[in-house]
């Protein structure tokens, strides 16, 4: 018997072994008894045989995704109102976003073997207006390769200037340009797709273990 041993490389699916005879086989050149009239017939040397080996990955416990994220963080809209003293500050939340639309990218972890559709995770993303928020959730795969993702949603919101509140009164009306921040939570909702080629396996490098044999 004869034990081949490799170090498997994921990038190939399996393997083709051809075991091919190298010398003769006992008997191939011996003469039998023919059974079709025949005194004698040589015995036949049987051919190279073909294994297939099928490699079935097993699934990393991560994913590394990207997709839209929508969150319902609001920045108040404030206007300075004409009044016969100068001007009072209003929140005129006519203006006032219903939310806001972001590109993020989320790492996910399997928790549960037992549960291959609830995988928690964290993400970053960057909204539209240009101000980066942070993500703590729960992951639901619906089907490999995409996540539907929703929790806690970290970012900035406007907010006055330091002293000043809604109704007070000021003088000069561009005090409201320029509006301090403030990180606040609220919730999101995002769908993420899995990166493909490359993309994935740069951000995963780093977690990779020995190869199995």
């Amino acid at each position: 018997m004869v034990t081949l041993e490799l170090t498997h490389n994921v990038k190939y699916g399996g393997y083709v072994v051809t075991i091919t005879p190298t010398k003769p086989i006992r008997g191939d050149s011996e003469e039998v008894p023919g059974t079709d009239g025949d005194s004698t017939k040589k015995a036949q040397v049987p051919g190279a045989a073909v294994i297939v080996v099928v490699i079935d990955p097993q699934e990393r416990p991560y994913a590394f995704s990207g997709g839209m994220s929508l969150t319902f963080l609001r920045s108040d809209v404030f206007v300075a109102d004409p009044v016969d003293s100068g001007y009072e500050i209003v929140n005129d939340t006519s203006r006032r976003d219903a939310g806001t639309v972001g590109f993020a990218t989320f790492v996910n972890v399997r928790v549960f073997n037992e549960l291959q559709w609830f995988w928690p995770g964290i993400g970053i993303g960057v909204e539209t207006g240009g101000n980066t928020q942070y993500y703590f959730g729960l992951g639901f795969r619906l089907q490999k390769g995409i996540f539907f993702n929703t929790g806690a949603v970290l970012g900035n919101v406007a907010v006055l200037p330091a002293g000043l509140e809604v109704s007070d009164s000021i003088a000069d009306p561009n005090l409201l340009s320029n509006l301090d921040h403030r990180k606040k939570f609220s919730i999101f909702l995002g769908l993420s797709f899995t990166f493909l080629g490359g993309g994935q396996q740069a951000f995963s490098r780093p977690f990779a273990g020995g190869s199995d044999k």
